[in-house]
């Protein structure tokens, strides 16, 4: 097992790449130091390579899926999918207000329906003004066998305190550890 912490000096002038080797790798993106560091929309972080059949993961390293954002400890709640034709560019909208501002809310932003299975850039709206803006995490990941539908369990089960779904029917299946599920309209299945 390999283990990738993403860590520079300045991320504003160093974009970092993680390229693993055959086996399981755990991608660290360690979002409780100083968060100007973290991988960012100016200087986003790119893991090359992910493969959940290897059972690669990610983390954030925190605890509980608790996240201190500009407003304090707040849970972090993964938000799923949604495209995003041009990329990430800012003033993007993020669609969280469903949810509320008293949760940090991350996506997977896709740009294009063909790039469904091979990643896209993970981004958590850390300022929560509901836009893609510098102040926001952000980081690309690659894959070939990465469905968005599977972020979620793609990562360490502390990244994520839950999992939101949106106005479409969902399927919504809490982690083993625990999770917190918010159907949020839509005929929605929560296991």
């Amino acid at each position: 097992m390999y283990i990738y912490l993403f860590i520079a000096a300045d991320s504003k002038l160093l974009i970092r790449i993680a390229i693993s080797f055959i086996g399981t790798d755990l991608f660290l993106i360690d979002l409780t130091t100083d968060q100007t560091l973290a991988s960012s929309f100016g200087a986003a972080d790119t893991i090359a390579d992910f493969s959940l059949s290897e059972g690669d993961s990610f983390s954030f390293g925190l605890t509980d899926g608790v996240l201190v954002g500009p407003s304090g400890p707040a849970p972090l709640i993964w938000r799923g999918s949604i495209l995003a034709p041009n990329g990430p560019v800012a003033g993007f909208v993020l669609p969280g207000a469903d949810l509320g501002a008293g949760y940090l809310q991350a996506w997977l932003l896709t740009s294009s329906p063909e790039m469904t299975a091979r990643g896209g850039w993970v981004v958590i709206d850390l300022d929560q003004n509901g836009q893609l803006g510098a102040p926001d995490i952000m980081f690309r990941l690659q894959s070939n066998d990465l469905p968005p539908g599977q972020v979620f369990w793609a990562a360490d089960p502390a990244s994520f305190a839950g999992w939101a779904g949106n106005a479409e029917g969902d399927l919504l299946e809490a982690r083993a550890s625990g999770s917190r599920l918010f159907g949020l309209g839509g005929a929605d299945a929560i296991l």
